[in-house]
């Protein structure tokens, strides 16, 4: 078995991102990527998916994903996955 890290962002992430700062964690990939370690950052696909509405009210309640983007995170970490 091979681990993977995902970073689930949350909706100051998605914020930052509209107004175009840095990721918060862009450190924390960095060491990620030197150390080797497969990670899976969600904020890629998630603004991927939502491009046409990164509304927070489309993306989260309460500061929780919405039910169908739960579902984007499983589908983007089943395809993250190698097969054997």
């Amino acid at each position: 078995r091979i681990p993977i890290i995902v970073i689930i962002p949350g909706p100051l992430d998605v914020e930052n991102h509209k107004r175009q700062f840095p990721r918060q964690y862009d450190s924390l990939l960095e060491h990620f990527r030197t150390k080797g370690y497969r990670h899976l950052d969600f904020l890629d696909p998630l603004l991927a998916l939502h491009r046409t509405d990164l509304s927070l009210d489309a993306i989260f309640v309460q500061a929780h994903f919405r039910g169908s983007v739960n579902q984007e995170v499983a589908e983007a970490i089943i395809q993250f996955i190698p097969l054997p």
